[in-house]
């Protein structure tokens, strides 16, 4: 019995120190782990830190980047207002000049008249009605275009031909000068909801981007084109020409800015992207152009509203 006693003791001593040992190893390989987490979460803290830095500084030159294309958007709207100005001004003295011909011709007859004692009331009454008429369409002239130009806020309700009619009103006398022929097939009923000044100003655009190609390739028949359709429940505008085609390849690249077909002279390349801009971007439609047989056709699709 003695000797059992021995035994189960001496094994006792044996568990003992067989747990005290693997007790310390488990302790030793917690340690371990425990100094590997706190490592890990000493390199998580600087991965999150650095990653903070990263983030701090990619949204830094995102903003940035936003701000420089938002200055150069800016800029571009500047120098398409004052391209417009430039055209604005240009068109104004196309259509004073035959006005103030008249109006100069008949002070230069009434001194005439006056000087020879030939000068009767009925005479001058005349030519005084007949200056009066032109500086009146002068001055219409001028409310015109002010009114042409004026920025839309709210959009409005507006006939296409009307804004088409009163736009090709402003540069009648160029191409009366020009002897450039335009050929109408609008519908007249279609109504839209939108901007109508800036609709305007793209048609003026592309009206004035014609006539710069019949001078730059000395088109001897101008003529232009200008339909007004119902398609698929949308409306589609076109000004298709026979000024020899757009020599861009590809094409669309017409519309980027600072692109231009002109001679220097004749253009800034921002006028189509502004065009662009405002018939997608403002008036939500879609502008494209693309080579015809003997020139080029721009075509607007625009909701009704």
């Amino acid at each position: 019995m003695a000797q059992i006693r021995t035994s189960n003791i001496n094994y006792i001593k044996i568990l003992e120190i067989s747990n005290f040992e693997t007790n310390k190893i488990l302790i030793d390989r917690l340690e371990d782990s425990n100094k590997l987490l706190q490592k890990s979460k000493g390199k998580l803290k600087n991965l999150n830190e650095n990653l903070q830095v990263q983030v701090s500084k990619e949204v830094e030159q995102r903003v940035k980047k936003q701000e420089e294309v938002i200055r150069a958007n800016e800029l571009l709207s500047q120098q398409s207002k004052l391209a417009s100005m430039g055209e604005m001004i240009m068109n104004i003295a196309h259509q004073w000049r035959q006005p103030l011909t008249v109006v100069s011709s008949n002070l230069v007859l009434l001194e005439l008249l006056d000087e020879k004692n030939k000068l009767t009331k009925d005479k001058l009454i005349t030519k005084i009605h007949e200056s009066q008429n032109q500086i009146d369409f002068m001055s219409k002239t001028i409310d015109d275009f002010r009114n042409f130009f004026k920025p839309n806020k709210n959009k409005e309700k507006f006939y296409i031909s009307s804004a088409i009619e009163t736009t090709l009103s402003l540069v009648k006398v160029t191409y009366k000068k020009n002897q450039i022929e335009i050929i109408k097939n609008i519908d007249e009923n279609i109504e839209i909801i939108n901007y109508k000044n800036e609709f305007s100003q793209v048609i003026l655009n592309l009206l004035n981007n014609c006539n710069d190609a019949f001078i730059s390739n000395e088109i001897a028949n101008p003529k232009i084109n200008i339909s007004v359709f119902k398609k698929n429940n949308q409306v589609v505008i076109t000004i298709s020409d026979n000024a020899g085609g757009i020599k861009i390849e590809p094409i669309e690249k017409i519309f980027e800015p600072y692109i231009s077909t002109k001679h220097q002279s004749l253009g800034t390349g921002i006028g189509l992207y502004m065009c662009k801009t405002i018939i997608e971007k403002n008036m939500k439609g879609f502008l494209s152009v693309k080579n015809i047989s003997n020139g080029a056709i721009f075509e607007i699709i625009l909701n009704e509203e």
